[in-house]
């Protein structure tokens, strides 16, 4: 994300050039597994882009961004794993709550760089 992010303009639209980072990350960590098919996974990641007083961020995975105000933490970022979606379907009355918490497989995650068809990143607006 780095080399991407130095070989930019300076000046565009935040959000794009994260995600423009994130994409061409993304892209490299496919071929590698490609190449190689003992290279397998990927990784999470968080990014917080801030120029003068803007700031932007990215998450893919369950890495999480917390701003600290007034001395509390705050979560900013959206866990992408199977916990967040089952807790999405409970909240929504598709499934009991009960359920939500115990299944197995809570922490497997939906969507990480180098993740092939998985959840894309979040980006904030």
């Amino acid at each position: 994300m780095l080399r991407t992010f130095n070989a930019l303009p300076a000046g565009g639209d935040m959000a794009d050039t994260l995600y423009t980072c994130y994409k061409r990350a993304n892209e490299e960590a496919l071929n590698i597994q490609s190449e190689d098919e003992r290279e397998a996974g990927g990784s999470t990641i968080t990014a917080v882009y801030i120029r003068g007083d803007e700031c932007v961020f990215l998450s893919s995975g369950d890495s999480r961004i917390y701003l600290c105000r007034g001395g509390s933490l705050i979560q900013l970022s959206r866990d992408q794993n199977m916990g967040a979606l089952l807790d999405v379907r409970a909240g929504l009355g598709d499934i009991d709550w009960s359920m939500a918490k115990s299944a197995m497989g809570r922490s497997s995650l939906t969507g990480h760089l180098g993740m092939n068809g998985g959840q894309p990143c979040d980006i904030s607006p």
